[in-house]
């Protein structure tokens, strides 16, 4: 008698929507599994059209192939307080640090490093999740159609609809009203014959505003990029006319001809918990931006390498099989964007004032670097602070509350250091109710 043979069915991983994190993961998986990215817009829809700033070592740790387009060296820029009181360069040594990235061709170079082991899908949105037993098996589509899987690898972006379908914590689902900095971002052509301001300057809680705006060259010389935002509140005809009749005011190279792109970034710290039965978030999606740079392609990749690493050796696809990616990436990434938020949530509501007082005053050359290094924390050197306390001897309130911020935020660090290396619920429940206490109050 012949018997038939059981064949195993070959596992398959759903990754949703075509970003930086999903497609790193791709790239990076050495398994059998089959992967299939669905996108809800079509290829030429994708990316910003736009360059942003990425650490030089996001391609050498995770083993990324750097693209032949697109890349330039990152350019060194030039702080403005609120009131002009302070005006602060960036130190070249952080310049030489990274790279300045098209984004459009970063996703380009990543949809063909990624289609070499995936089937891409575009034109095909996913609304929601299937769960049995509290696993996440499959995904739903916009027309109702259902595809059962594994895996679930949720790279929707900061405003995925799939977080309330796993996440625990309301607060979780969707960016609060205090995470969203609304922006406008256009490429202005530069003027023929004009004499072109040399600088690329930062003005800090522009006009009066809550947030930043600036200025800058791209690489290839033919553009300026101009960025205007505001934190926790849409932007209003009036303040985006006052912001830009000031940027004019300073360069005024700066043409009629332009490509306008409005957007929502989320500026919050990560997930506490990214990972679920059956599922997993990444970049974007697991609130994994710099929340002072509003840029998270760095993280975003870093997350789909520590990710592909952690399933190339998992046995399933449970939550204390992927939770090795969370610890790793909150232990390499994560501690240090949670750290940033305590800082930056206090610039945002510090008195614009004070700001001034302080450019003029206490913040140096190398402060306004350490502020905008990638490694900020990592580098953190009190003594910075501490040879300033003789000029700052008359505002000794405002130096004691930001040494107080500060101390928060290594405490912060530290504490998302302190994530359980592997999965006990009640750990881990622990864990998370005293990290996003540092920011959730």
């Amino acid at each position: 008698m012949i018997y038939p043979v059981k064949v195993k069915k070959k596992p398959k991983i759903i990754i949703v929507g075509a970003g930086i994190g999903g497609l790193s993961f791709a790239y990076k998986y050495k398994g059998i599994a089959e992967i299939v990215v669905y996108e809800k817009n079509s290829p030429d829809k994708l990316g910003f059209p736009w360059y942003d700033s990425v650490k030089a070592d996001a391609f050498s740790d995770t083993k990324i192939p750097l693209p032949t387009d697109g890349v330039s060296g990152r350019k060194k820029i030039d702080m403005f307080s609120p009131g002009g009181a302070g005006h602060l360069p960036q130190r070249e040594k952080t310049v030489k640090m990274g790279y300045e990235i098209d984004r459009v061709s970063l996703i380009k170079h990543l949809l063909q490093l990624a289609g070499e082991k995936a089937t891409i899908v575009y034109g095909r949105e996913v609304t929601g999740l299937i769960k049995q037993s509290g696993k996440v098996v499959g995904v739903i589509f916009k027309d109702g159609s259902k595809e059962e899987c594994d895996l679930v690898l949720d790279a929707c972006g900061p405003f995925s609809c799939l977080r309330k379908f796993v996440c625990d914590n309301e607060q979780d689902y969707m960016p609060l009203p205090e995470d969203i900095l609304y922006c406008k971002r256009g490429m202005y052509r530069i003027k023929e014959g004009v004499k072109v301001n040399p600088g690329n300057e930062v003005y800090i809680k522009h006009m009066g505003g809550s947030a930043i705006s600036w200025c800058r060259h791209t690489p290839e010389g033919k553009y300026l990029d101009v960025f205007i935002s505001s934190l926790g509140k849409p932007l209003t005809e009036e303040y985006l006319t006052q912001a830009m009749d000031d940027i004019r005011m300073r360069n005024g190279a700066l043409s009629e001809e332009v490509i306008v792109r409005l957007e929502r970034l989320s500026l919050r710290y990560p997930l506490s918990q990214m990972v679920y039965d059956g599922y997993a978030a990444v970049g974007d999606s697991a609130y994994a931006t710099n929340p002072v740079s509003g840029c998270g392609i760095d993280s975003a990749m870093r997350a789909g390498s520590i990710l592909a690493e952690t399933i190339n050796t998992a046995k399933n696809f449970s939550v204390a099989s992927l939770w090795d990616y969370q610890s790793r990436f909150m232990r390499s990434v994560g501690s240090t964007l949670i750290a940033l938020d305590v800082i930056k949530r206090w610039l945002d509501t510090a008195d614009p004032a004070d700001i001034d007082w302080l450019f003029g005053s206490v913040i140096g050359e190398e402060i306004v670097t350490f502020l905008n290094s990638d490694n900020a924390l990592k580098n953190f050197n009190p003594k910075m602070f501490l040879d300033k306390i003789p000029v700052a001897f008359d505002r000794k309130d405002l130096l004691s509350e930001a040494f107080r911020v500060f101390s928060s935020a290594g405490a912060a660090k530290a504490f998302a250091m302190l994530i359980p290396p592997v999965y006990n619920k009640k750990a881990v429940l622990s864990w998370r109710k005293k990290y996003d206490s540092f920011v959730r109050k």
